[in-house]
């Protein structure tokens, strides 16, 4: 009799896990979100003290790519935790591939659009096609953010301007430019929202 209520007690209590192992909650629609050093480290049971070491050394880096769509040029960005910004080598590098053209010119591309372009990538999975950046004044005083290495167009393989631009949206970028005839989208780093719609064609950058 004892035997016989220890086994329905045991019972009870698997059926109790089992009900509070799902979730019955109706589901959200996928968002990107942003870099936590959590969603990178390795889901480990239990981990001995002798094989923590390996553990820390597989928690990767983020990494990207981008390609000149101009040149055939492609840059892989490293974007090591914890903090995954993009480090300094890949900020060199990204640097050159997004330089002015003809003539050869390099500028100061601010940090915040490579993070920017890792954010697109992240929440895309595909590889950034850098249509124009950095671009040298077209006149004294200006100011654009082209100018100012803090802007970007570019395209996502596989996905549609329009697309793109929701992407963008979603990812709370403040700069946004739909260019649905060149199948484009500027992005850039300014703090006050601003977005627009060019059905203009393509412009050879200076």
């Amino acid at each position: 009799m004892w035997m016989r209520g220890r086994a329905m007690s045991v019972a009870a209590a698997i059926s109790g896990l089992l009900l509070t192992s799902f979730d019955s909650s109706p589901p959200t629609l996928l968002r990107p979100r942003a870099l936590t050093p959590l969603e990178a480290t390795p889901a480990v049971d239990v981990v001995s003290s002798a094989d923590r070491r390996a553990v820390a050394s597989a928690v990767d880096a983020f990494v990207f790519t981008i390609v000149a769509v101009n040149t055939g040029e492609r840059v892989t960005v490293r974007c090591p935790p914890p903090a995954f910004d993009p480090d300094a080598t890949s900020l060199v590098a990204a640097r050159r591939l997004m330089r002015a053209l003809e003539p050869d010119r390099e500028g100061d591309i601010d940090p915040r659009l490579v993070a920017l372009l890792r954010d697109v990538a992240r929440a895309t999975g595909g590889t950034i096609e850098l249509v124009s950046a950095y671009r040298r004044p077209a006149w004294p005083g200006d100011h654009n953010y082209h100018v100012r290495g803090r802007a970007a167009d570019i395209r996502i393989p596989g996905l549609s301007a329009r697309q793109l631009r929701d992407v963008a949206g979603a990812l709370g970028i403040k700069g946004i430019g739909y260019y649905p005839t060149s199948k484009m989208v500027h992005v850039d780093v300014r703090d006050v929202a601003f977005g627009w719609t060019d059905w203009s064609g393509p412009e050879r950058a200076p």
